[in-house]
């Protein structure tokens, strides 16, 4: 019984911890200076102002279509990608990772479909990796990116940055740990506050500090029972 609940509890705690952890992400951009910084290759002309702002003044509300990248910060295993993002007329909005000037991979919002995909985009071009059907709605989203290894997690939170709505899960993408970060929206899918922090234990360290609290309580209640 004990152990069912160490279990549950653990579960539990590995879905919160997700959530909080890309909610307290550092800040790679907020937009809070009215434009994006100067790391981003190629972002003149998407449109930085207040329409697109989920906190703070400043968020890009894009009615285009180009991708920018930068390449002064890196993505590697265990650390969660995130950004806000919020649907607009039939767009979509792309997380990209693993980038550079050959391109990236990305986690991708897409409300013109009702998916969530992974894509390949080498040469920023687009070739569908990995999908699944995702009800949209016009409130903000808080998307997130796990990387571990050649498999990345796509996760999608509500509007509280910690009720989790979708998740997706890919491998054998092209670009992935240690690249750059990359963004692309288009049809008005605003998006704000792009972060990146040291994630949380990954299921599978999980589900061995799980494994090893049973082996902890098995040998107490061995050594309880000799000493009885």
């Amino acid at each position: 019984m004990r152990i069912a609940m160490m279990l549950a509890g653990a579960g539990m705690a590995m879905t919160a911890s997700f959530a909080a952890t890309a909610a307290s992400a550092a800040v790679i951009e907020d937009f809070e200076t009215g434009g994006f910084g100067a790391a981003w290759v190629n972002s003149g002309g998407i449109p930085v102002n207040g329409s697109g702002a989920h906190d703070g003044a400043f968020g890009v509300s894009s009615g285009n279509s180009q991708w920018t990248y930068r390449t002064d910060v890196s993505v590697d295993n265990g650390e969660v990608l995130s950004a806000w993002a919020r649907p607009g007329l039939d767009g979509r909005f792309y997380l990209g990772f693993g980038a550079d000037a050959s391109g990236a991979s990305s986690f991708v919002l897409a409300q013109n479909t009702g998916q969530l995909l992974f894509q390949n985009n080498d040469g920023y071009a687009f070739n569908d990796v990995s999908s699944t059907a995702f009800t949209w709605g016009s409130d903000w989203y808080l998307a997130t990116i796990t990387l571990s290894g050649g498999t990345v997690t796509g996760r999608v939170y509500g509007s509280d940055g910690v009720t989790l709505l979708g998740s997706l899960v890919a491998s054998g993408l092209d670009h992935g740990v240690g690249g750059g970060v990359a963004v692309r929206s288009f049809n008005n899918f605003s998006y704000d506050t792009i972060g990146l922090t040291a994630g949380v234990p990954e299921p599978a360290t999980w589900a061995l500090m799980i494994g090893g609290f049973g082996l902890a309580g098995a040998a107490l209640r061995r050594r309880r029972a000799i000493a009885a």
